[in-house]
C-alpha cells in the first residue's frame, strides 16, 4: 500500500500527533487579489527593448538623492503598483517580453520613490529575478540578484535583517532553479563575509585605546552618543508616533549590539509609549522589550533582572490575548514574529519555564488565528524548533519539529521541500533550510509564483 517512504512518514505523522484527535482546517493556501483590466501600457516597445545589462537596472544608489520623490517618469506610487501587478499577469498569460519592460519600470519607479532597500522594492527584485529564471536568462538573473545584494551591503550592511533575509531569498531561488551548488555557495560566501565583519569589529575595538573595562564589557559612549540617545527619547516623549517609535527602535538596536547600558533608559520609554496606545503599538512594545532583554542577555545580567523577564512575558500574554486577529493582513503575522522575538529572549536568559510557556501560547494562538497547517502556523513551529535546537538541545526542540512536520505533511504532501526538509532534520537530529540533505526538492519557502509563504529568516 505505497511507497515504503509514504508509510515511513504516515507513522511518523501518527506518532507525533501524540494520540490527540487532529482535525484538518480547510485554509487559503495562497493570499491573492484581483484588480480591473490591465489598462497600463508599457512605455517600452516589445521590440528592441533595452536589456537589464544595458542600465535599465543601475548600480546608483537612489536613496541617496536629496529630494523626496512621489512621482517618477510622471508614475506615481499607486501606477507603479499597477505596473508591478501587470507585469506579473503579462508573465503568467506568457508575454516575456512586455512583462519584462513592466517588471524593469516597477523596480526603477520603485528604487527612485522608495530606495533600493525597501521591503516592496525587493518584492519586485525578486521576481524579476524569478521571470528570468523562468526565462532560462541566468545570466540577467544573476545581475539582478548581485546588484539588489550590494546595494543592500552598501546601505545597510551584510549583519542586517534584510540583506540577510535578501540572500536568503536569492539562495531559495536557485536551489529551486536547479542550482543547488550555487545556492550552497552563496550561503556560504555571505556567512564567510558577515563573520569576517564581526571579527574586523570585534579587532578595531581591542585595539581602541579608550575602551575600559565595565560590568557590561561595553565600549564607553562618547558625549555626542549619549545626547544622541537623550535627544530620541525627548522626541518620543513628546510624539509617540509610530514612526518616531520605528526610529527609536532602530537607533536602540545599535546600542544593543554595542552592549551601551546608556541605551536601557530609551528602551524604557519606548515601553511606556507603546503601553499607553497598546493596540496601535503593540508590536513595537514587543520589540521593544525584545532589544531590552537582549541588552540584559548582552551584559550577563539577566538574572538581576529577573523582574523584567517576567514582566516581558506578562506582556507577551497580555498582548496574545487582545489583539484582533485578522487572518489576512500582515500586520497580524508580524505581532506573531515580534512575540517569537522575544520568546527567545526569554529563553537566552536562563528562562526555561517562563520561555517554554510562552512559545505554547503563541503557537495556539497561531494554530486558532491562521490555521494548525497553514503555511505562517508552520514557519512558527520550525522556527521555534530552531530556536532550541540553537540555544538548548535537540531534545527538546525535537517535539516543535514533529508539530511542523504533521502540519507540513498534511497540507503539502509527503514530497514537499519543507516536508522532506522536516522529515530528514528527524532523522539527523539536526534542521536547516538548505543543504544537500536536502534535494531534490524544488523550493524551500518558496519565492515562485504566486504562493505566499513568510519567506523571513528563521529568528535570532
Amino acid at each position: 500500500m505505497g511507497c515504503p517512504r509514504a508509510q515511513k512518514s504516515a507513522a511518523r505523522a501518527k506518532k507525533a500527533r501524540f494520540g490527540s484527535e487532529v482535525v484538518v482546517v480547510d485554509t487559503p493556501r495562497e493570499i491573492s487579489y484581483k484588480t480591473s483590466k490591465d489598462s497600463v501600457d508599457s512605455p517600452y516597445q516589445t521590440s528592441g527593448l533595452p536589456d537589464v545589462t544595458e542600465g535599465i537596472y543601475s548600480d546608483t544608489e537612489t536613496e541617496e538623492a536629496p529630494d523626496l520623490r512621489l512621482r517618477w517618469n510622471g508614475r506615481s506610487r499607486s501606477d507603479l503598483i499597477a505596473v508591478f501587478n501587470s507585469a506579473k499577469r503579462d508573465d503568467i498569460h506568457a508575454e516575456p517580453e512586455t512583462a519584462k519592460a513592466k517588471f524593469l519600470e516597477a523596480l526603477d519607479g520603485y528604487e527612485h520613490i522608495l530606495g533600493a532597500t525597501h521591503e516592496d522594492t525587493t518584492k519586485v527584485v525578486v521576481a524579476l529575478a524569478s521571470f528570468f529564471t523562468r526565462q532560462n536568462r541566468m545570466a540577467d538573473a544573476d545581475e539582478v540578484m548581485e546588484k539588489a545584494c550590494r546595494k543592500h551591503i552598501a546601505k545597510l550592511g551584510i549583519e542586517h535583517k534584510r540583506t540577510q533575509q535578501l540572500i536568503m531569498q536569492f539562495a531559495e531561488l536557485l536551489n529551486g532553479c536547479n542550482r543547488e551548488e550555487d545556492a550552497l555557495a552563496f550561503l556560504a560566501r555571505a556567512k564567510e563575509s558577515a563573520k569576517g565583519n564581526l571579527d574586523r569589529g570585534s579587532a578595531l575595538r581591542r585595539k581602541d585605546p579608550r575602551d575600559h573595562p565595565r560590568r557590561d564589557n561595553s565600549r564607553r559612549k562618547s558625549p555626542a552618543q549619549e545626547s544622541d540617545l537623550m535627544s530620541v527619547t525627548r522626541q518620543i516623549q513628546s510624539d509617540n508616533d509610530p514612526a518616531q517609535i520605528d526610529h527609536a527602535l532602530v537607533v536602540a538596536r545599535d546600542h544593543v549590539t554595542e552592549k551601551d547600558q546608556a541605551v536601557e533608559s530609551l528602551l524604557k520609554t519606548i515601553v511606556d509609549q507603546c503601553e499607553g496606545n497598546p493596540v496601535i503599538l503593540a508590536r513595537r512594545n514587543l520589540q521593544a522589550r525584545t532589544e531590552l532583554l537582549k541588552l540584559y542577555n548582552n551584559l550577563g545580567v539577566s538574572r538581576q533582572e529577573r523582574a523584567e523577564f517576567l514582566r516581558g512575558m506578562a506582556a507577551l500574554k497580555h498582548i496574545i490575548a487582545n489583539t484582533v486577529w485578522k487572518k489576512q493582513r500582515f500586520e497580524s503575522f508580524e505581532v506573531m514574529e515580534a512575540s517569537l522575538e522575544l520568546a527567545a529572549s526569554i529563553l537566552k536568559g536562563g528562562f526555561e519555564r517562563e520561555a517554554h510557556e510562552s512559545f505554547v501560547i503563541i503557537e495556539n494562538k497561531a494554530d486558532d488565528a491562521f490555521g494548525w497547517d497553514e503555511e505562517r502556523t508552520i514557519w512558527v513551529k520550525i522556527n521555534i524548533g530552531i530556536i532550541y535546537q540553537t540555544h538548548k538541545t535537540w531534545h527538546l526542540a525535537k517535539p516543535w519539529f514533529e508539530h511542523a512536520y504533521v502540519a507540513s505533511s498534511t497540507a503539502n504532501g509527503y514530497d514537499d521541500g519543507i516536508t522532506i526538509s522536516l522529515e530528514q532534520a528527524l532523522d539527523k537530529r539536526h534542521f536547516t533550510y538548505v543543504s544537500d540533505e536536502g534535494r531534490p526538492f524544488k523550493t524551500i519557502f518558496g519565492v515562485c509564483g504566486s504562493t505566499i509563504r513568510p519567506n523571513r529568516l528563521h529568528i535570532e
